[in-house]
């Protein structure tokens, strides 16, 4: 082989290099610039959802915020009750007005009106403004010495375990619902489950002064 076409083959090898070089980085820079656009992508999609999740908190808290005012001004302002039913259906939240009604009625002493508001907070079931409504309405029953009713409701509640909502206070009200109809025997095992498992709450403390004063009455 001539030195020129020695060359010539070494230049050619060195250029088939280079282009391949070429290729390669146009390949990677291509991917990298996909990638970049992907981890772009993500990022706005995190900082979108919390953006959304912020504001949809600062309206939760508006919301609240104007159903405890309405609420609390409702003993000399009736009127407001028109206002909670409205705000009432604008998200599970807003279910707290539903609650408040509740509350109002019970204290005129209309039952029937207080469980009918009760009840549509219970729609969603597991949270916080399911189980107050339904001890309002175990309570409603209780005061009507409606027992079973009462008990039937704790049931549903222990069933459902609702978030926020202690366990000793559910079984505490079950217990004094089955006192009241008579069956001691049922409600002082629920005491002294409480006062085991539950030595610390109010409702465990108070299960123990239950349960000696049952026993003296056996």
């Amino acid at each position: 082989m001539k030195r020129s076409e020695r060359h010539q083959l070494k230049r050619d090898e060195l250029i088939a290099s280079l282009n391949k070089l070429a290729s390669l980085i146009k390949e990677r820079s291509q991917m990298f610039i996909i990638g970049g656009a992907a981890i772009l992508v993500i990022i706005l999609v995190i900082f979108g959802v919390k953006f959304f999740k912020s504001q949809s908190l600062k309206a939760e808290g508006h919301l609240l915020s104007e159903v405890i005012k309405l609420s609390s001004d409702l003993r000399k302002n009736p009127e407001n009750i028109k206002k909670l039913e409205e705000l009432a259906v604008k998200g599970d939240s807003s279910r707290l007005a539903y609650v408040k009604l509740g509350e109002y009625f019970i204290e005129k002493g209309e039952f029937g009106k207080a469980i009918s508001y009760l009840e549509k907070a219970t729609k969603k079931k597991g949270d916080l403004f399911y189980a107050q409504s339904m001890n309002l309405i175990a309570q409603v029953h209780m005061e009507q010495k409606a027992y079973d009713e009462a008990i039937e409701t704790y049931k549903k509640m222990e069933k459902e375990n609702p978030e926020g909502y202690s366990r000793d206070i559910i079984l505490y009200h079950k217990a004094e619902a089955l006192e009241k109809m008579g069956n001691t025997e049922e409600a002082l095992v629920i005491y002294k489950q409480l006062e085991k498992e539950f030595p610390e709450t109010y409702f465990g403390h108070d299960a123990a002064g239950k349960i000696n004063e049952l026993e003296e009455i056996k």
